[in-house]
Formats: C-alpha cells, structure tokens, sequence
C-alpha cells in the first residue's frame, strides 16, 4: 500500500478576523488531493487565541462536506513578528512529520476549489522543493470602485496592471522553462519539509520588519532546491482602501529595502553594497522625477511608480547608511 502524502495548510493570522474567516469559508470548499492526509495549521500572533471560534465553524463546515474526523491544529506565538510566526507554523509541521506545508495569507483567498490540488500534484509530480502560484489582486466591482477617492481609484488600476506585468513576466518565463528563477512569496507557496530538515533552513527573525519570505526563497536555492512555477494554483489578494493611498505604497516600498539593505539585508551578502546601493539610489531618483513631471500627462498612471521610486531611495539611505529597522508590521491593516 503506497504511503499518504502528509500535507500541512498553514495559515498565520493577526487582528483581521473577518479576513480570516473569509479565507477559511473559502479552504473548506477545496477540493482535497486523492490520497492524502491534509492537517491545517493555524498560528495566531498573540499571547491568547481568540480564532477558537471561526476554526470551530470551519470544522463543522468540513465535517458537512464528508470529512468526518478533520485535522486541525490551533497555536498561538506570543513573540511579534512575522517570522517567529511562521517558524511556530514550521515547527508544527515537523511535529506532525509532514511532507508538505502549503501556506496562505489571511487577506487572501483561493481563486477556485482546486487550488490545493494543483499546489501538491505539480509540486510532488515535477519533484520541487519550493514552488508557487500566482496572487492576484482582487477585482473590484465599479460601484465598491466609485466610493474610494480618486488617488485610490489610480492606484488601484495602476496596481492591477503593474500585477499583470509581473505576472506576464512570470508566465514568459515558465513557457521558456525557466521558472526555477521564480521569486517565491510567504504565501501561496509549498515547501518540501524534508529539503527544509536536511538543510537546517527556517525563517529569518526581521523583527516587525517584512523579508523573511526572501531570504528563505534564497537559502532554499542556495541549498540546490528545485524552484518552480505553478500557475494554475491562483489566489486573489484583497485589496483595501488602507492600502490604495500614497502612504502605504511609499511605506511599503521603503520597508523592502530597508531589509534588502539593512544590517540583516541581502544585499550585504554581495560585493560593495555601498556602491550598489548609490547606483540604485540615482537610477530610482531619475525614473521616479521622471514619473512624478509625467503624472499630469498620463492621468496618474505613472503615480505609482514615482511613489515606489521614493519610497525604495528612502529605504535604501535609512537601510544601508543609517542602521535603520523596518517596522511594516508594527500595526495591521484590515479588518
């Protein structure tokens, strides 16, 4: 008898309740894989657990569906800070000897019922040890659209196709076969636990800072992980109005490069940062006044890139000459 496939779905959450809830009504419509064992994860960042209740409806919805005994795991991590949570959902897996661990955001939910399926098959198919699909924002009907401002308005076009750009790219690349180059994010990705054990690899510690999913990207293939691809695994991101204002495209930005260049960053792990650094630094201040005097000309369509511009010279200073830490999960946006 062939051995099942132990999968872990994990998901961290933090003060969005109703996200969460969300994302979970959508996980208890996935279509499980034949021949598996699917055991969910969920790691609340705080002293106490106060999700009890929404993962007690998504067992009974689970239970409704024909799974009668569901697997479910509840964890808090006390310890602030994305990375310590993530490690607390990593190290549930190896508890239970899992071989997978699949993860999702919780302001993010699956595009259909087969996104699960399509995360493990390939992954376990193609022999991967890190893989991913695709995150989409999501699509706002014109009336939800009509109630925010009219910089929000921009930005969120402007986020779309700056997406499907992104996506565009990762897609030329994967029909080229060239998708081991694919960056991973912390969500909707897949993990082959023991490619993790046998190289000793978890999150970094950023503090409330943002990166972890980089560098854990970059240690899995500098460990000779397989990367890949896979794009028919799609979830949407939600997008808010806290996030379609200038302050958070600028913040968010700078939060990246202040890892990227910080103290703890990648970019020290190359030669002469500080040169790298300042090269940056001039090639962003031309594109982003560049931008900035061609907003009246595009209607706004170049607002965005000005804005992430400033924001990444501002990260990179404060990142590379000034010591500074990001600080990006210091509050959570949603609901």
């Amino acid at each position: 008898m062939t051995k099942a496939i132990k999968v872990g779905v994990g998901v961290c959450t933090r003060d969005r309740p109703h996200m969460f809830r969300a994302l979970l009504q959508e996980l208890a419509k996935q279509k499980m894989p034949d021949g598996t064992e699917v055991i969910f994860i969920f790691v609340e960042n705080s002293t106490d657990i106060s999700i009890s209740k929404t993962v007690n409806r998504f067992r009974e919805e689970l239970i409704a569906r024909g799974i009668p005994d569901p697997k479910i795991c509840i964890e808090p991590e006390p310890a602030e800070g994305i990375g310590h949570v993530r490690n607390r959902m990593l190290d549930i897996a190896f508890h239970f000897n899992l071989d997978f661990l699949v993860v999702a955001d919780d302001d993010e939910y699956p595009e259909d019922q087969n996104w699960l399926n399509a995360l493990l098959c390939s992954t376990h198919a193609r022999g991967l040890d890190i893989a991913s699909g695709l995150i989409r924002d999501e699509i706002l009907d014109e009336e939800e659209l009509d109630s925010f401002g009219l910089i929000s308005r921009i930005l969120y076009k402007s986020l779309l196709r700056k997406s499907a750009e992104n996506e565009q790219k990762m897609m030329d690349r994967y029909r080229r076969g060239e998708d081991a180059r694919t960056h991973h994010r912390g969500s909707n990705v897949i993990y082959r636990l023991s490619f993790l054990r046998q190289h000793n690899i978890r999150f970094k510690s950023l503090g409330l800072g943002r990166g972890e999913d980089q560098e854990i990207d970059c240690e899995i293939k500098e460990a000779g992980g397989k990367s890949g691809l896979i794009p028919e695994a799609i979830i949407r991101e939600r997008l808010r109005d806290s996030r379609l204002t200038l302050h958070y495209q600028f913040h968010t930005q700078r939060a990246n490069c202040i890892v990227n260049y910080g103290s703890r960053g990648l970019a020290l792990s190359r030669k002469n940062p500080v040169i790298r650094g300042s090269i940056f630094v001039l090639l962003r201040l031309l594109s982003g006044t560049a931008a900035l005097l061609l907003v009246p000309l595009t209607g706004g369509r170049t607002l965005l890139s000005a804005t992430w511009c400033f924001g990444r010279i501002v990260g990179v200073v404060e990142g590379l000459l000034l010591g500074a830490k990001s600080e990006h999960y210091s509050t959570t946006d949603g609901c």
